[in-house]
């Protein structure tokens, strides 16, 4: 069951603040569109990309990661910074990070075991932001 949306804007606030307070300069530019968290990076070529969390279901669901387009267009993997793009999902057929807390890493097939009900209520965003961010090149 997901949250209504007033209250997880909320939270998702909330989290977002969080972030801000413990990344500083890290996530600056970082902006909350509804439910997605958007934080701009340079792609390899050195044109604007997106590190993006959507966290439409969150927090019945962890927040979807993913690189997007200024148009908000997953990009190809060519265009995710560092070392984000790891390999091709098996279940979802994309680009993904395998960062514990994030949808992806929950649905790999690999991770069944480790269920999002044993860290949603103590793995912050910020700390998937951390994660995330050095992954990119962005210490």
């Amino acid at each position: 069951m997901t949250l209504h949306p007033a209250l997880r804007a909320e939270l998702l606030d909330d989290e977002l603040g969080v972030a801000r307070a413990r990344l500083g300069t890290r996530v600056t530019g970082i902006e909350r569109r509804d439910a997605l968290i958007r934080v701009p990076l340079s792609a390899p070529d050195g044109g604007p990309v997106f590190l993006t969390l959507d966290g439409s279901n969150y927090d019945a669901e962890p927040f979807e990661l993913y690189v997007t387009e200024p148009d908000g267009v997953v990009a190809p993997p060519a265009r995710w910074p560092g070392q984000l793009a790891q390999a091709m999902h098996p279940v979802l057929v994309r680009p993904f990070l395998c960062i514990r807390g994030c949808y992806e890493y929950h649905t790999y097939p690999g991770h069944h075991q480790d269920r999002w009900d044993t860290v949603r209520a103590t793995l912050r965003l910020a700390e998937l932001l951390d994660h995330a961010l050095r992954k990119a090149g962005r210490p």
